[in-house]
């Protein structure tokens, strides 16, 4: 995930970069409130303090030109050489660069819009979706899982994260999630957990243009970046300011990650140093197990991207959206999850004795499923209607999933007697074991729905 230099062993260990991921903290409410935190991998106590595992590190490339220009890019310490892909051996000097954990993708796209002026609408922040402007490394890391250490979260736990940033450019990043130890881009691209982001709320528009939100989201969607796109009036080197990091057009160069221009940095709507974001792991993730986050920007002036991946443990049922722990009073609301559910049971069996308190119980539980249809079909009704953020939202999102059962819960209905084959399945649709029966239903990874019933291909 983060675009951490990569130096000699005997340069100080400074984090020098276009843009990268420099620190993030899971305050995972599982662990009763604890903190976690992980720093880019080549950051020093004075970047990045408090570290407990650290990012994949990252491949240091170089150069722009020639043989550098093509995909994947030169690995530093390789000059004029195209850097190697998957499985290729490393380059034998790594050490400072400016780029450092960049990747080249493929050449200059279509323009968006009918501006064709709008030159940096060709490059890969207006074409995510697009696997040409997918790195070759997803993360951009010679490392494998959990070789920097692993943080263990719950759906519900809550990120905070620190970007530097030093850019003359500008573009849009968002946070990805791949489930498994194998991080794939088409697994980060189907499982966004923020929409994407832009550097500043205003600084790419014209003056008067309605500015971003306190949070820079543009959208999840491919129209939603193109409508953006179209506002904006410049993002790179050609503006009469610097994007990021420096005075108008650097005479002096990028600001170093520990200038006192940076240390004095203005916080939102306009950082000049330093983006801090706050997001929760969505609790209608599907993922348990090990799984890697991604912190993916793409440029909109050259044909490169950037990128840090930390490696997550994933356990246990969404925290703070309710249900499911048994424990009672998880924050964030609950509806009929295991808390509630145990509260209730000691309500009915205060002063009920023997075959009256089963069928009060009976009676109970009958209610208790009631309101979870109840609830599935508000859920429904809100998503449709544009009311609930995809994959995103951990408020409404989590509530629904205590009464209903998250994406990685089965649907409130009583299992078939042989549970169909997992073949000819939709591509949006995922196949899951209910680990209280052992019996299959099925997940749509789109829409959050469940069913018992084996979709039509």
């Amino acid at each position: 995930m983060r675009r951490a230099i990569f130096f000699l062993q005997l340069v100080p260990p400074l984090v020098h970069g276009h843009g990268h991921l420099l620190k993030a903290v899971v305050t995972s409410r599982a662990a009763g409130g604890a903190d976690q935190v992980a720093c880019a991998a080549n950051a020093n106590a004075q970047e990045c303090s408090g570290s407990t595992v650290k990012m994949r590190k990252l491949i240091p490339r170089s150069g722009n030109d020639g043989a550098c220009a093509i995909p994947p890019g030169c690995e530093l310490g390789c000059p004029g050489v195209t850097g190697s892909g998957p499985g290729g051996a490393p380059c034998e000097n790594i050490g400072i660069c400016d780029h450092c954990g960049l990747e080249k993708t493929a050449g200059n796209k279509p323009s968006v819009g009918s501006d064709g002026s709008k030159w940096w609408t060709q490059m890969p922040a207006a074409h995510w979706d697009e696997p040409d402007q997918w790195p070759i490394f997803p993360c951009m890391s010679r490392d494998g899982f959990g070789a920097q250490g692993i943080i263990s979260i719950a759906p519900g736990d809550q990120f905070s994260t620190r970007i530097y940033m030093n850019a003359d450019h500008s573009g849009l990043y968002r946070y990805e999630l791949s489930c498994g130890e194998g991080a794939t881009n088409a697994a980060f691209n189907a499982e966004p957990v923020t929409p994407w982001k832009a550097l500043h709320v205003s600084k790419e528009l014209a003056p008067g243009d309605t500015p971003l939100a306190v949070g820079r989201e543009v959208g999840s969607t491919r129209a939603e970046t193109d409508a953006y796109w179209t506002r904006t009036i410049c993002t790179a080197a050609g503006c009469t300011y610097r994007m990021n990091g420096a005075a108008p057009q650097y005479p002096a160069g990028a600001f170093s990650i520990t200038s006192d221009e940076c240390t004095a940095s203005a916080g939102p709507p306009d950082p000049m140093c330093f983006i801090e974001d706050s997001f929760t792991l969505p609790a209608d993730t599907a993922c348990r197990g090990s799984a890697t986050l991604r912190w993916m920007w793409n440029s909109a002036e050259g044909p490169e991207t950037y990128g840090n991946c930390l490696d997550l443990n994933i356990e246990g049922a969404a925290v703070g959206g309710g249900g499911g722990s048994g424990t009672g009073g998880s924050t964030g609301g609950g509806g009929t999850g295991g808390g509630q559910a145990d509260s209730g049971s000691d309500a009915v069996s205060t002063g009920v004795d023997g075959d009256s308190n089963s069928g009060v119980m009976m009676a109970v539980m009958a209610v208790l499923l009631l309101l979870g249809v109840g609830a599935a079909y508000t859920f429904k009704r809100k998503k449709e209607e544009g009311a609930l953020p995809a994959k995103a939202a951990t408020y409404e999102v989590g509530f629904v999933s205590a009464t209903t059962g998250a994406a990685s819960s089965p649907p409130a209905a009583t299992p078939p007697a042989a549970p169909p084959s997992s073949a000819g399945l939709p591509s949006d649709w995922q196949e899951m074991d209910d680990p209280s029966t052992g019996a299959k239903y099925y997940y749509n990874k789109t829409n959050g729905e469940t069913t018992w019933t084996k979709p039509n291909a």
